[in-house]
């Protein structure tokens, strides 16, 4: 970014068996995640997309916070998100606030040329099981649950920093007045920014990719 290079980042899809065949992995150019909306068809979505897509649930009572794992919180320097998040939801709703915490978040330092690490286990309990049913909306950084919040019809509010973020509300003042959009176009987008080990090897994946 600082030389004005192009770049292709992979790490581990929206949906679909990554560790075995066909093997998906998202790439995303010149981005850490596709945070941005294509007009794309459904052909890729209705190959591989593994859940069904619920109509928007709008009871509930509780409200999910899920914070930015370590390795996040450091990234993109949202070491206070939990706190000034939770202020802003107190200001402007009474319900009830539940904070998930990550099973699996370790603790991140750096080496020395400045690339991350893993210094130690972080210790914290993780939480239980979401309950969907009592859910109201999930509140979050740029965690995937917003994918599958969504496909349950559970509302989100996310940061910019979020896949999801085309159908979430990205303004937390506005929790009482979730987004209730049609879900399925980001979908399809989002289809088209993942990718197998065959689609990669053939060619096809970067040329989806340089073209967008």
């Amino acid at each position: 970014e600082k030389h004005g290079i192009d770049f292709y980042y992979i790490d581990r899809p929206y949906w679909g068996e990554t560790r075995n065949p066909p093997f998906y992995v998202k790439i995303v150019k010149n981005n850490h995640l596709k945070n941005w909306q294509e007009n794309r068809p459904d052909d890729r979505f209705k190959k591989s997309f593994p859940w069904p897509i619920h109509p928007w649930k709008k009871d509930g009572k509780n409200i999910i916070v899920c914070p930015p794992s370590n390795a996040m919180k450091e990234f993109f320097n949202a070491h206070k998100w939990l706190e000034t998040t939770l202020e802003t939801l107190k200001k402007y709703t009474d319900r009830p606030i539940i904070v998930k915490n990550k099973g699996y978040n370790p603790i991140i330092g750096y080496d020395k040329h400045g690339g991350f690490r893993v210094e130690g286990k972080d210790n914290t309990k993780p939480s239980g099981p979401i309950d969907w049913d009592n859910a109201f909306a999930i509140v979050t950084y740029n965690s995937n649950i917003t994918l599958e919040a969504t496909t349950r019809g559970i509302p989100c509010f996310t940061n910019e920093h979020n896949a999801c973020a085309p159908i979430s509300e990205t303004d937390f003042s506005k929790i009482e007045t979730p987004k209730y959009v049609d879900r399925e176009p980001l979908y399809h987008s989002m289809a088209y920014g993942q990718f197998t080990a065959e689609e990669i090897k053939s060619g096809y994946a970067w040329r989806i990719l340089d073209e967008s």
